[in-house]
């Protein structure tokens, strides 16, 4: 499969880092790329860097349909 070409690559964006005894909480702030942010996939380490990895929004991607049933009741009598 071949490789995807970057849209964005900033190396030079600033990360917090806040540990206490139980945690460990990254913040990390969004960009250009937030509008297209969609759901979390997976995250990894790779050797002492942290990869998060997030499936991007698709502008031609319907929407969520709900269908409206009748309720029904099932009986085993």
């Amino acid at each position: 499969m071949p490789r995807l070409k970057n849209i964005l690559n900033d190396k030079s964006r600033p990360t917090q880092v806040v540990m206490t005894e139980g945690t460990v909480v990254y913040k990390v702030p969004l960009g250009d790329e937030e509008e297209k942010l969609g759901h979390f996939i997976e995250s990894e380490k790779v050797g002492k860097v942290l990869v998060f990895r997030f499936a991007t929004k698709k502008d031609d991607a319907p929407a969520l349909r709900i269908e409206h049933k009748p309720e029904f009741f099932v009986s085993f009598d």
